[in-house]
């Protein structure tokens, strides 16, 4: 097999920097609860460690691979064109919750091609104890052990479980749908959940920015699971790099627990 990015071995080495930086917020969402949050002009919320996550991330991953180019969400960073690959950070997806002192938010990263779709990714949710890794053509693994593989069989039922996000029910009407909609406030978590937790038949996130998308996506295809727009189109991540939103909203799981799922929703009118 091809390797996607040549000069690019492995992200590994970015692993214990993450873990590092993770903890450290961790450490400050306990002692500044409630304290340390503002609003952008979105009227999205920004604390002081998505600047400082960022900022120590892109020291390490321009130091340990220079022949890369950086985004964030924070911060506009410059592209040089004569660099292939391209990485990309959420450093605190979930910035809510995480204002809140609540439990779903992460650190997640992607490595993205010469094309601008994902290769690999790291997800990091330090309050969850829980890090997943897809690396460069590698299955992914939690915590360091190869992620459980969902049953391929289970019919819906009331016990069937989705993960989706706190405003999935201002665009999709769930009155046929028999099971229970769990929700964690973190998109990255939300859209690589049936991935990662086995109870977890498929998900459902609102249209999303790049960054929030990319290493759960990354993982996902590691793992064997689609994600794709509800409307069965394929996610063009070449087109996000613009800083877009996604054109609508995204699906994850298994190829016949998505189908299934979408015979059970739809839309709301």
């Amino acid at each position: 097999m091809i390797c996607p990015v040549k000069n690019i071995e492995s992200i590994l080495p970015l692993v214990p920097g993450i873990e590092y930086i993770g903890k450290q917020a961790l450490k400050e969402q306990n002692l500044k609860l409630f304290n340390s949050r503002s609003f952008k002009e979105d009227g999205s919320v920004l604390t002081y460690m998505d600047k400082t996550v960022e900022h120590y991330l892109f020291e390490i991953i321009s130091g340990k691979f220079p022949q890369a180019n950086f985004m964030s969400e924070e911060t506009e960073f410059p592209t040089d064109l004569n660099k292939e690959y391209l990485f990309i950070l959420d450093p605190v997806d979930g910035t809510d919750s995480y204002s809140q002192g609540l439990f779903g938010w992460s650190v997640s990263l992607a490595l993205c091609d010469g094309t601008g779709n994902p290769v690999a990714g790291i997800i990091y949710a330090p309050r969850l104890d829980l890090m997943v890794v897809a690396d460069i053509l590698k299955p992914p693994v939690l915590n360091g052990q190869p992620l459980q593989a969902a049953s391929d069989t289970a019919p819906l039922s009331g016990r069937t479980n989705i993960m989706a996000d706190s405003g999935i029910f201002r665009e999709i009407n769930f009155n046929r749908f028999p099971g229970k909609v769990r929700q964690i406030g973190c998109a990255s978590l939300h859209v690589c959940a049936p991935a990662v937790y086995p109870g977890i038949y498929a998900s459902i996130q609102r249209r999303a920015f790049i960054w929030d998308i990319a290493a759960a996506c990354a993982i996902n295809h590691a793992a064997g699971y689609i994600t794709e727009y509800l409307d069965g189109a394929a996610i063009s991540f070449p087109r996000l790099l613009d800083k877009s939103l996604a054109s609508d909203l995204i699906i994850s799981g298994r190829r016949n627990h998505i189908d299934e799922l979408k015979r059970h929703i739809c839309r709301v009118s």
